[in-house]
């Protein structure tokens, strides 16, 4: 798995590609966002169009970074999940307390801060 970061708008945008699994590919992405946080910019866009499979460390990590970011002040906005990554997402219920949208251009949008973050017990 490959962790990159890039700068749009104020956002610091998260490419991760490959499989999000427990393990390494978790720790770089959890270390990464970790070392972001400690930086001036707690905007963050996670790009996950490149992401092809997700095991429950990676859901996990999901939920951890958007709670992360949340308790730093911050907001984490997922975008570009393929239709197998959604279907976990949904099977465990994540989809409904993240922001989570189709595309960057939407994630990155002001209307994107409209929309309410949940967490569903």
């Amino acid at each position: 798995m490959a962790v990159s970061v890039r700068d749009v708008k104020n956002f610091k945008v998260v490419k991760v590609q490959g499989s999000l699994i427990s393990g390494e590919p978790v720790n770089a992405l959890r270390t990464c966002i970790h070392e972001l946080l400690s930086g001036e910019t707690k905007e963050f866009a996670i790009d996950l169009a490149g992401v092809d499979y997700l095991d429950s460390g990676g859901v996990g990590a999901i939920a951890a970074i958007s709670f992360s970011t949340r308790e730093a002040g911050g907001t984490c906005r997922f975008f570009g999940a393929s239709a197998n990554v959604m279907d976990i997402l949904k099977k465990v219920n994540l989809h409904r307390a993240i922001q989570i949208f189709p595309d960057e251009s939407a994630a990155l949008s002001k209307s994107a801060a409209a929309r309410p973050t949940r967490f569903v017990a």
